[in-house]
């Protein structure tokens, strides 16, 4: 995605939204290459090209926050970026690519590299499970496994729903997977992790799927519970 550009058509495309000066250079070349690589992404069958995007989409975060964050976690050039997503979306309208849409409001430079984390992790499931036998990698899997738990956890409830007859809803499917096979604890067993890794701090728990019914259950126990304590107040 990072290849030189070559072809002067990219140039059209963003000639209009940045100006070609050394202030707006890095921006301006940015805006070159989403052209180009969304130009590619066209050409792809649906079916490869939805998972194309999903590494367009972090490569495209990543870009953003290397040149607009510098040292920090927030996006200095708010206007450029704007201008960037702006293009962006023009581009992907007139090849009608549906199925590359991304989130522009959250520029959260953090929560998007922790997004990049997630699903990379999920890309490389099976890799890191069919590696299981290898000792060499198992501890340095085992600890990568208890940092995603931790983001595991940070976003199930955002992005899952589940129900009583094992199906459920997907709502961030460009990096979470709700199947519970991918579940980190699952590796985390069959790693045998919990002799690999000797450190009490390095213990990881299981996170456990709420199911929706379940969770209104937990909405009206809280409500009652604050329903009695204002009514003790009183």
């Amino acid at each position: 995605m990072n290849a030189k550009i070559e072809e002067e058509n990219y140039y059209d495309i963003c000639s209009n939204f940045l100006s070609n000066n050394k202030e707006h250079c890095e921006g301006y070349i940015l805006c070159i290459m989403i052209a180009r690589n969304l130009i590619n992404l066209s050409k792809l069958n649906e079916k490869v090209r939805i998972q194309h995007c999903h590494y367009f989409i972090h490569w495209l975060y990543d870009k953003i926050g290397t040149i607009y964050s510098k040292s920090t976690n927030t996006i200095q050039d708010k206007t450029t970026v704007n201008k960037i997503f702006n293009v962006s979306y023009m581009i992907l309208q007139k090849l009608g690519i549906n199925d590359c849409y991304y989130d522009v409001i959250n520029l959260d430079i953090v929560q998007n590299k922790e997004r990049k984390y997630l699903h990379d992790y999920f890309d490389n499931y099976k890799n890191i499970e069919s590696n299981a036998s290898d000792n060499n990698k198992c501890e340095q899997y085992c600890k990568l496994i208890i940092y995603i738990n931790d983001l595991y956890k940070k976003y199930i409830e955002k992005c899952c729903t589940y129900y009583s007859n094992d199906e459920y809803s997907d709502y961030c499917k460009y990096f979470f997977k709700c199947d519970q096979n991918y579940n980190p604890y699952k590796l985390y067993t069959k790693l045998n992790c919990s002799k690999v890794l000797s450190s009490d701090n390095e213990k990881m728990e299981e996170v456990k799927i709420t199911l929706v019914q379940d969770y209104v259950q937990q909405l009206i126990h809280a409500y009652r519970n604050k329903l009695n304590l204002i009514k003790i107040i009183l």
